[in-house]
């Protein structure tokens, strides 16, 4: 019989290794383990607020000045449209 995988957040493979270190209480895990979700609550940012171009420029230093900001501009006024695009039905 197959086992289903289950995908473990980050999170809580952190808090796991804190849970199974031998050199800390458990209350001691148990504390920071709340500082550290309290933490990722507020810093971690929801899929839809993630950064959706990434491009990496090998020669960017090669550039002249201001090109990468161009084209980073450039790109992301491209996937706004093409997200109004999509909500609109267009695409």
């Amino acid at each position: 019989m197959p086992t289903a995988l289950r995908e473990v957040a980050p999170i809580d493979e952190a808090i796991a290794h804190l849970a199974s270190d031998p050199r800390l209480e458990p209350d001691a895990a148990s504390k920071i383990a709340e500082m550290l979700r309290s933490m990722y609550d507020v810093l971690a940012k929801a899929p839809a607020q993630r950064q959706v171009v990434a491009c990496h420029l090998r020669a960017a230093s090669m550039l002249r000045p201001g090109v990468p900001e161009r084209l980073n501009s450039l790109l992301g006024e491209m996937h706004s449209k093409l997200a109004a695009r999509v909500s609109a039905g267009e695409l």
